[in-house]
């Protein structure tokens, strides 16, 4: 336990070095993930976005503990209600009790079209090979989809679907999350 409140106090730190942007929490019937986005830097290049996260799961006999640190390149469609993003995670922590990690690619999209009143969709995908893998991993998936309700313009409720797998080294895949959760994204 001392050892996840650590990393959390870790990547928070190193997340708030920048002024926050978002914070996203989720919770599920055996999970909780933190995100905490900051949108600082770049801005007259375009939208340069620090994330850094974390992933508490007690879905398997022996919980799992992941963070993830990453950059996102972020743009809007002026013609469409479309935010897509692309950008990397350096995904780190421990699956089943081996030390897992991993460069991924990948990013989100979020459509929210005006005439729906609030109401949106948002999906994200990340995926770490093999290559760009280490510890006793021999890749990483991180994906999701979620249906969002605008509140207020600072706050969001989200539910959705997310996986976590960890593909390890002569075992068999871990589900380190996979399951439905209810979230708020809250934007100061």
């Amino acid at each position: 336990m001392v050892v996840r409140l650590v990393s959390f106090f870790i990547l928070f730190t190193l997340a708030s070095t920048t002024q926050a942007e978002l914070l996203r929490i989720g919770l599920g019937s055996d999970m909780i993930r933190i995100n905490y986005d900051s949108a600082n830097l770049g801005k007259s290049l375009g939208q340069v976005e620090l994330e850094a996260g974390f992933l508490y799961s007690e879905q398997n006999p022996t919980s799992d503990t992941m963070g993830h640190l990453g950059a996102l390149v972020r743009g809007e469609s002026v013609e469409a209600p479309v935010i897509v993003a692309v950008g990397i995670r350096a995904y780190f922590g421990s699956a089943d009790g081996y030390s897992v990690g991993g460069l991924a690619i990948g990013g989100d999209v979020a459509l929210a079209p005006e005439s729906w009143n609030g109401f949106g969709l948002s999906g994200i995908f990340y995926l770490a090979p093999s290559v760009v893998s280490y510890g006793d991993a021999k890749g990483i998936q991180d994906y999701g989809v979620a249906a969002t309700f605008k509140i207020t313009s600072q706050a969001t409720v989200n539910l959705g679907y997310q996986v976590m797998n960890v593909d390890l080294k002569d075992l068999p895949t871990r589900k380190v999350d996979d399951g439905v959760y209810i979230g708020v994204d809250l934007t100061f």
